[in-house]
């Protein structure tokens, strides 16, 4: 019937398109739409609702978009919906659209029908049948109308006249439909316009016409406007010029001057395609010049209806045309060369399935494609000189760029290349260049990233010859490799790469590279750490271009960088094993080259990269005129001494190593101090590493911290630091001279600004001195003084002031127990009896001590004085002062600040016991809109939903820390540059917020707590606020007291609720036994861990802690009660027992009700009792858990509710309906129909009345189940009878009180399994690795490399299992089965990667397996290994266990020999490989239940001895275990440094010496010039005497002293010779010899750093912006400090020279009369008459620096065990000093 009716309408249709009938009108009568804003035709149908409508026409045009029909139907009913049908042309195709209320059809037919020739296109709609018919140039399309549905039309009125307007609608219409809001006019020629109306076909008359012309208008006849010979192309409404072939340009051809541009390689034209239409005809034409063999001219593609594309090229010197309409490609190749630099001419017809191409003047080729589709329809655009972004397009000739020219670029009737201003030609890579010249035919290559390379798949490793010239701004990449291996030796290469900017030709191992620290090359048969062949001194990363050849021919190496080169012959067989690449290595990923390459030979040969780059030998290469831009050298924003690295795009910095993140390396890693540690959750005691100024621009330091309380003085979270002043230092005895004694702090920097920013941080700081004597008194200010880091002098021990009145006093004076009641101190008695002073200075004015001045005055043969110096310890933060906090006690409290924080650093830190609530908002403001509010959800996570601009981002963070603890917890929010890092206690995460780059901070107030009813926000899943206490609140690094916004003066900035500073009620927490504190911030309540078993205030009654151990299973607890609650009432108890089955608890009374309770199946507990109507029935509940007979507690709930009975098992739970029902009469056999398992007596007569309650089992006489092997407690029935159970087990056999296990002390080591016996233990020690009773006996063996263990023994199944544990840094075999009787191995091993391998050797094939991780890090680990036929598997640690099939005819009973440790060379049965043997230790080792090493070492029979066999030799061992892996734990690095320094330091009394000194400074400023100017003429000969020269570093040591005195402080030299150890620690006045101390010489880098800025930590009512933040640890008003180069004696004078001047400037300043003068200016105004300083007889020792907190030379590392900073020391250690006997007037 469909058929029948779809035929119908096909004829009606074919109807419709033929003769007219009705009405005539001249059919061939033409109009022209002349106008193309607004010429349209309207025609006014009378169409009846029932009968057939529609339209057909004729049409030309050149417009790819234009409306031909449109009708919109209404009728007078006002409720009738509108309708809509027009037809237009749509991308070259016809499209009609029939709409009608929200259903709408559409339907496509033809294509390329803007070609200007006629085409005929017909619509009709039949409301009978509803479809609607589309006919374009005889084909048909017939569609159903759904649209139709409610028959709108059969609802009319019988007659109803409609518009109906072709080629656009009139100005004042406002039609119906969306669909055409927007519609493109038509321009050009209609005719044979028809209206189906009543069935027929009729001509109309129009009512109105505009912008019409009655013919189809020509309007290039007679037109003679286009000059020398341009064609005239007819638009309809204007003509244009179409200037193809005549050599000129313009709007009428009248430009002689063609538009011409240069193409470089990295630049093309792109042509936009404003509709993506089917063309049927295209010319394509261009004229261009190059000298390149390969390049692209012009590439356009389509994917409709199938992908097709068209392409020009040069290749091999010949033009190549291709095409495809999607059927197979046609190519077009030109007869002669193109690449001979001179003028071409392309021209490509298509023209329906013919395709032509002319070149020059030559013949057209023709090609006729036998397919279908003939069309073409570009996508998008048309790219000249390049393929534009499509280069993995199959089918594509080239992807290379065009170098050359071109000009004359037509597509179709479009002028390109004068198009250039237009929106629709782009030219792509920078500027257009006009101008058509000659270019180095030599092209350039480009390798813009560290991964891009060329391979080179044929090449002879015994003949290489590779030359190419290269520039790049990177000092380091691989610029060829070369994949080989060495006399059969796989796993070689030989690189060609850049180190520090110099060229090395490197061969060796594979191996990868670090680009942030160099290491050296491991050349082959050559010493590891150096290179093989190195030419060119200066760094070549220059951005010039730099020749390089390279060549190995037979094994001779040669290399040439300009015009130097060096040869060198090397040893070894090379054959290649890869490809040779250019550009990167093979394994060395990221450390590429990036730059670029050009005139690149190989063998002789030009290597034809235009070529490779259409194929998979290049790897990203491409061509962009080397376009190199030195990002790092114009633009270096990397801090902290990050590296800046970049490739063609960008640069990026390499921060590691630096202790910082992020894109600049500008946010540190590391805490500030150890309190800051410990407020966020850690608690491991030692080493940390801490940023004392964050972003500022001192370097991370390490520090020990104490992470739990030890003693009163130390708190947790104390940071300390260590010195170099040993303990017991002798400073006072006979025969010493006066000393300066100088303190260096570990890690800290030499001009003490670490150790200031630490004082300043921190709430407070302590340092412990002690002094002790005989006959050496201390007088305190007069003979002794100290100096601390901010370079005050102080005078006091044990006060924490430094008044005048308390000058000179120790702590014996303050609490009076000196040894005399008028002395200040013990010591100053001066007696011959050994006394001590001691205590701690707090002063933070005074902390650290720097320096101790010792006068020697009166000393004697008994004489002595020890100095002890504990370290720095500091704790607190004065920035996390709960006394700036606040609590808010309600979720609506919030504060107000305002201003609120406008950019920079956030941070704050809060304790709740909220899981969701919100914690900040800060908001935006009416002329800025970004925003950021900060809440918690579900106690775990943190939102940090933050407004940039348009862009709204929501970043969640998921804390490993639970945040409702009521603990302290950190957040932070950090904006740096276009980054932000969010931070939450420990961990991090960094945004990159480029986009954003109108980023300009926030500009509302900000709002701590809940967000005021005012206040609106998006929606969150956090309601209200946060009940709690916020504890720290820092803008930029300065804190903000928040009690400033609470109470009265301030009502407007906080609501109820919130009061001044934290009230923590639940620290620590009150609550017993694992109780929940509920902190309600001044008042708590404790919710109890189990409510049915504890209670009180503090959860103190706890019921659990009564039990009883029941050791035997026939051991029993009975219980006689009078009445029977157990039986109706709830029930409590708990359990631990390992028995999979055994009876609880049996309880009945004397009517036979029962209730009963066991453990079945060791994970089932079963519950047993009567029920039912009359009580006779028996009713089993089961609640499965998991782990109830695994000793561990299980708590035991049933309880009822009405007719319910619930059973709860920890926290499994099961309920059953199960109303009380008890039997009320006595019977024998209570319970017809029903097993019990257990059966109580039951005589003839009713028993006396009472309830009898058995725990832990019956008496054997009632049941055969076993009794409870384990523990039972906290027994009760109801509410509150509670069963004593351990009083009564006292008295009980088989009972005992309390319940330890054997296995609860653990006496299983290593992982033992434990089985507990309750009144024994076994240990099981199969998963191991350890054997004996407790798993403690580790027999093991050592493998040198050359001990193999044999273990022979023939398996009796096809099975085999091996275990063992191993210690190795090193690849080897450890276990390989062999067999005698086949071919087939196993092999066990570590690879040089550290991956573990299975190897199973069947013969002719074999499988691996790997290990994901790698096992050769020197820590004990455990393997297991099975084999079963077909599968092995093989498991490490419990952490990787993997499986693998195998063929099924390896028996695995067929292996009779396992080898421990590898091969054994002379076996002709195993497998050697490539293998190595095994270097380490193996223990535990077992083998299908034997252990072999245990028979070697341990078997007495010699039948089993025979069984193991050594080959090499053995040595039984115990393998050593390694502390667990963590993330990151941190040692102290070495610190050489050497014992504290000192000079000598005389007092006199200074009497009128001022007009000598004037005469002694004049002379030293002479003296001075004159030997500035010796200094600088006898450079080179000292630099000969030396035969070595200093690296040096940057900054002069006395601009750096005097910059860090603070203001008005003393400034004293630190001219300090080393303290160093002469067998008992004497002072020796021997000068150090030259030669020694040059060895000992220890680097240190200057900086210019001026005198700390300290701001009071108090003043928190200061603003602080993001630029203070970055300042602030500016202090010092300088560029970040960078890692700076190290000054290094270099005894052989090999170091590469930097900077020599800044070293002489430091020996200038070292020289005696420079040193005498600065101790002149200093000294000379001591109290007491002040110092004059003695200098040096000569000159001995360069000085390394001057700056406080560094020494001038290193000594050898102080003995093993010696203590620095260590009060407990015991023994004497004395102080050498150097002494100068000369003294300078």
């Amino acid at each position: 019937m469909l058929v029948m009716e779809v035929a119908l309408v096909v004829a009606m249709a074919t109807c419709f398109v033929g003769p007219s009938l009705g009405q005539k009108r001249d059919v061939s009568s033409e109009v022209t739409f002349t106008n193309p804003d607004g010429s349209f035709v309207e025609y006014l149908p009378v169409w009846l609702p029932d009968s057939p409508q529609g339209v057909k026409l004729e049409f030309r045009t050149k417009q790819p978009d234009a409306l031909l029909i449109y009708h919109e139907y209404t009728t007078d009913e006002n409720e009738d919906p509108p309708y809509v049908i027009f037809v237009q042309v749509e991308d070259g195709r016809i499209e009609i659209n029939h709409i009608y209320r929200n259903w709408k059809e559409t339907v496509r037919l033809g294509r390329g029908l803007m070609e200007d020739t006629w085409h005929s296109v017909a619509y009709r709609k039949d409301p009978a049948t509803r479809v609607l018919t589309l006919t374009v140039d005889g084909e048909t399309e017939v569609v159903p109308l759904r649209t139709d549905m409610d028959g709108i039309l059969d609802r009319g009125p019988p007659a109803s006249t409609t518009a109906v307007y072709l080629g656009g609608l009139p100005g004042e219409h406002s039609h119906r439909h969306h669909v055409l809001s927007r519609y493109s006019q038509f321009v050009g020629c209609m005719r044979n316009v028809q209206f189906l109306v009543d069935g027929l076909n009729r001509t109309l008359t129009s009512v109105r016409e505009v912008g019409i012309e009655g013919t189809c208008v020509d309007r290039c006849q007679n037109n003679r406007a286009c000059e020398h010979g341009g064609a005239c192309v007819n638009d309809y409404y204007r003509t244009t010029c179409d200037c193809f072939g005549t050599g000129y340009e313009g709007e009428f051809c009248e430009k002689p001057e063609i538009t011409e541009v240069l193409l470089k390689g990295n630049n093309y034209v792109e042509f936009v395609q404003e509709n993506k239409v089917d063309r049927l005809v295209n010319r394509i034409s261009l004229q261009f010049k190059t000298q390149q063999k390969t390049g692209t001219l012009f590439f356009g593609f389509g994917l409709h209806p199938t992908r097709h594309y068209m392409m020009a090229s040069v290749r091999g010197g010949f033009a190549i045309f291709t095409i495809d309409f999607g059927d197979t490609p046609l190519s077009l190749t030109s007869a002669t060369r193109m690449d001979d630099n001179k003028w071409h001419t392309l021209v490509i017809m298509h023209s329906g399935p013919e395709v032509s191409m002319i070149v020059d003047s030559a013949p057209a080729q023709t090609i006729r494609s036998e397919g279908v589709s003939f069309h073409v329809r570009i996508e998008r655009a048309v790219y000249f000189g390049s393929v534009g972004d499509h280069q993995q397009l199959t089918g594509i000739d080239t992807v290379a760029n065009m170098i050359g020219c071109m000009r004359s670029v037509y597509w179709n009737q479009v002028s390109v290349l004068e198009h250039l201003d237009d929106h629709t030609v782009s030219h792509i890579g920078g500027a257009p260049d006009y101008t058509c010249r000659d270019q180095d035919p030599v092209v350039p290559f480009t390798f813009p990233t560290d991964e891009t390379h060329l391979s080179i798949q044929t090449w002879d490793p015994r003949n290489v010859r590779l030359a190419f010239r290269f520039r790049t701004l990177r000092n380091s990449g691989i610029l060829m490799f070369a994949p080989i291996d060495i006399d059969d030796v796989p796993g070689r290469g030989i690189w060609v790469r850049l180190r520090d900017g110099r060229v090395h030709l490197e061969v060796g191992v594979f191996r990868s590279d670090d680009l942030v620290k160099p290491i050296a090359s491991m050349p082959y048969l050559s010493t590891p750490g150096t290179e093989v062949l190195v030419v060119w001194e200066d760094p070549l990363n220059d951005n010039a271009w730099h020749m390089v050849t390279v060549a190995f021919v037979a094994n001779h190496a040669m290399l040439q960088v300009g015009g130097k080169r060096v040869d060198r012959d090397l040893d070894g067989y090379f054959t290649r094993s890869g490809a040779l690449i250019v550009g990167a290595g093979q394994h060395d990923v990221g450390i590429g080259f990036v730059g670029c390459m050009k005139g690149i030979k190989f063998n002789g040969d030009d290597l034809d990269v235009l070529s490779m780059l259409t194929t998979s030998n290049s790897h990203g290469v491409i061509m962009d005129n080397c376009n190199i831009r030195d990002f790092c050298g114009r633009a270096n924003r990397c801090q902290h001494g990050g590296l800046c690295q970049q490739d063609w795009y960008s640069s990026r910095c390499l921060c590691e190593r630096t202790g910082y993140e992020g894109k600049f390396c500008s946010f540190p890693l590391y805490k500030s101090s150890c309190e800051q540690y410990y407020q966020m959750g850690e608690r491991r005691t030692g080493v940390w590493r801490i940023d004392v100024d964050g972003r500022g621009p001192l370097p991370p330091a390490y520090v020990h911290c104490t992470m739990e309380p030890i003693e009163d003085e130390i708190p947790p979270g104390t940071t300390t630091i260590s010195h170099n002043l040993a303990d017991r230092t002798v400073v006072r005895r006979s025969g010493l001279p006066s000393t300066l004694l100088h303190v260096s702090y570990r890690e800290m920097d030499q001009y003490g600004q670490t150790l200031l920013h630490l004082l300043n941080k921190s709430h407070s700081c302590q340092q412990r001195l002690e002094y002790r004597c005989r006959a050496a008194p201390l007088r305190l200010g007069k003979n002794t003084w100290f100096y601390g880091a901010k370079g005050s002098r102080y005078n006091t021990i044990g006060q924490f002031s430094n008044t005048s009145s308390l000058d000179g006093k120790c702590s014996c004076w303050y609490d009076s127990t000196c040894a005399e009641e008028d002395l200040d101190c013990n010591c100053d008695k001066g007696d011959e009896t050994w006394r001590t002073d001691a205590g701690y200075i707090r002063d933070p004015a005074h902390l650290p001590i720097i320096d101790v001045v010792l006068l020697q005055t009166g000393n004697t043969a008994e004489t002595e004085g020890l100095l002890s110096l504990g370290p720095l310890q500091c704790m607190g933060s004065n920035t996390n002062d709960p006394s700036y906090g606040v609590t808010f006690t309600r979720e609506s409290s919030y504060i107000q600040l305002e201003p609120g924080w406008t950019e920079g650093d956030l941070t704050f830190s809060f304790s709740t016991h909220n899981r969701s609530c919100i914690l900040l908002y800060q908001q935006p403001s009416t002329n800025n809109q970004n925003y950021l509010l900060i809440y918690i959800i579900n106690g775990q996570s943190v939102v940090f939903l933050f407004g940039l601009g348009d862009t709204v981002q929501n970043i969640t963070m998921t804390s490993e820390r639970l945040l409702s603890t009521g603990e302290v917890q950190t957040i932070s929010v950090e904006f740096e540059d276009l980054q932000v890092r969010f931070t939450v206690n420990m961990h991090s995460r960094i945004y990159d917020i480029d986009r954003l780059e109108s980023f300009d901070g926030f500009g509302g107030p900000l709002v701590v707590g809940a967000l005021p009813n005012s206040m609106s926000a998006v929606h969150l899943e956090a309601k209200t606020g946060m009940v709690g206490c916020i504890t720290k609140f820092e803008v930029n690094g300065k804190p903000r007291d928040l009690r400033k916004y609470v109470g009265d003066l301030r009502p407007r900035d906080s609501s109820p609720g919130v009061q001044a500073r934290c009230h923590h009620a639940c620290d620590p927490n009150p609550c017993l036994y694992g109780g929940r504190c509920l902190d309600n911030w001044g008042e708590y309540s404790c919710a109890c861990a189990d409510p049915t078993a504890q209670s009180g205030q503090h959860c103190e009654n706890n019921i659990n802690l009564d039990s009883a151990a029941f050791l035997t299973k026939d051991a029993y607890i009975l219980l006689e009660e009078s009445e029977n609650l157990v039986l109706y009432s709830g029930i409590r108890f708990g359990f631990r027992t390992f028995e999979p089955e055994c009876l609880l608890i049996y309880a009945h009374d004397h009517v036979n009700n029962f209730i009963q309770f066991e453990v079945r199946d060791g994970e089932r507990l079963v519950v047993r009792f009567n029920s039912g109507n009359s009580g006779n029935e028996i009713t089993e509940v089961s609640v499965v858990f998991t782990g109830i007979s695994s000793g561990e507690w299980v708590d035991v709930i049933l309880s009822r509710s009405g007719n319910d009975l619930d059973i709860a098992v920890n926290s499994t739970k099961e309920s059953v309906f199960a109303p009380v029902t008890l039997l009320t009469e006595y019977s024998q056999d209570p319970f017809p129909g029903y097993s019990e398992s257990v059966r109580p007596e039951r005589p003839a007569t009713p028993p006396v009345q009472q309830t009898r309650l058995y725990l832990g089992g019956v008496p054997a006489s009632m049941s055969s189940r076993p009794g409870l092997l384990g523990c039972m407690r906290g027994f009760k029935i109801g509410l509150d009878d509670v069963k004593s159970l351990a009083s009564v087990a006292e008295t009980t056999d088989g009972l005992s009180s309390g319940c330890m296990g054997k296995c609860d002390v653990t006496p299983c080591h290593h992982g033992g399994l434990c089985e507990e016996k309750w009144t024994s233990f076994v240990c099981h020690c199969e998963d191991t690795s350890y054997s004996g009773s407790t798993c403690d006996e580790d027999i093991g063996a050592t493998f040198s490399g050359h001990t193999v263990i044999h273990y022979h023994a023939n398996p009796t199944v096809n099975a085999y299992n091996a275990s063992l544990a191993f210690v190795s840094r090193q690849a080897g075999v450890m276990l390989h089965l062999s067999s005698y009787r086949s071919s087939n191995a196993v092999i066990i091993g570590l690879l040089r990667t550290g991956q573990l391998q299975l190897m199973i050797d069947h013969g002719s094939e074999k499988e691996t397996i790997k290990t994901n991780h790698s096992w050769a890090d020197g820590v004990r680990h455990y393997i297991r290994f099975r084999g079963t036929p077909g599968s092995v598997s093989i498991k490490v640690d419990d952490l990787e266990d993997m499986t693998s099939s195998i063929p099924d005819h390896v028996a695995f009973n067929d292996f009779d020999v396992a080898q421990l440790g590898g091969f054994v060379k002379e076996d002709t049965h195993v497998h050697v490989d490539t293998f190595t043997n095994f270097t380490g230790c193996m223990a535990g080792v077992t083998i299908n239940g034997l252990r072999p090493l245990e028979i070697l070492f341990n078997s007495k029979t010699d039948l089993l001895r025979n069984v193991v066999t050594v080959s090499g030799q053995d040595n039984q061992t115990a393998c050593p275990g390694v502390a667990p892996r963590v993330d990151e734990v941190f040692t102290f690095p070495p610190w050489n440094i050497g014992p504290a320094g000192t000079e000598t330091y005389t007092a006199q009394a200074q009497q009128g010496g001022s007009s000598a000194a004037a005469v002694a400074v004049s002379l030293c400023v002479v003296v001075l010039a004159v030997t500035i100017g010796v200094v600088c003429i006898g450079r080179k000969y000292r630099r000969k005497k030396r035969g070595g020269r200093f690296v040096p570093k940057t900054g002069t040591a006395a601009e750096m002293e005097r910059l860090s005195q603070p203001a008005g402080s003393e400034y004293r030299p630190n001219n300090l010779s080393p303290i160093k150890a002469n067998g008992d620690n004497s002072i020796s006045s021997t000068v150090t010899d030259d030669d020694e101390e040059k060895q000992h010489l220890k680097s240190t880098a200057f900086k210019r750093l001026p005198a700390l800025r300290v701001d009071d930590p108090d003043d928190a009512s200061s603003e602080s912006s993001a630029e203070d933040s970055r300042k602030q640890p500016a202090l010092y008003e300088l560029d970040d400090i960078d890692e700076v180069p190290e000054l290094e004696w270099d005894p052989q004078g090999e170091n590469t020279r930097k900077h020599e001047d800044d070293y002489y400037e430091d020996d200038i300043l070292d020289l005696p009369v420079v040193r005498a003068i600065r101790a002149e200016e200093t000294y000379g105004r001591q109290h007491g008459g002040g110092g004059q300083y003695v200098h040096p007889q000569s000159h001995s020792t360069p000085i390394k620096g001057r700056g406080r907190g560094a020494s001038e030379a290193v000594s050898q590392s102080p003995p093993e065990g010696q203590s620095t900073g260590n009060l407990e020391g015991s023994g004497s250690v004395e102080t050498p000093v150097k002494e100068y006997r000369h003294s300078f007037v």
